[in-house]
């Protein structure tokens, strides 16, 4: 991306997401004192608390992603994909396998 882009991002998301992250960031500290430290629902609190600097690094750089999806949708394929290398025929056709399917996936991340 650009970075006329990612600067424009980066300030929407400030303008935008930050309001709403420190409305956040408020009611996990009430909850933080009204809950239970081992309940479900305090571990919850607890967990999101610890990681509320990763949780708000997006608003500081424009060229991060906000969630993960990609990587989600990347390791899905590999997870369904399994069941079908299984037939592969050898090692070897499953190391060309391996190697096609690779450069698959990479060129569908290019577009």
């Amino acid at each position: 991306m650009s970075y006329s882009i990612i600067h424009a991002l980066k300030r929407l998301r400030q303008q935008h997401s930050t309001p709403n992250l420190d409305e956040i960031r408020l009611r996990l500290e009430d909850w933080s004192i009204e809950g239970l430290p081992n309940s479900p629902i305090g571990q919850a609190v607890g967990y999101t608390r610890g990681q509320w600097i990763a949780l708000n690094q997006y608003t500081e750089d424009g060229d991060l992603d906000i969630d993960n999806n990609l990587a989600e949708r990347v390791l899905r394929i590999v997870a369904i994909g399994r069941k079908y290398w299984l037939f592969a025929g050898s090692d070897a056709g499953g190391e060309r396998a391996a190697i096609i399917y690779s450069l698959v996936v990479s060129s569908k991340l290019c577009v």
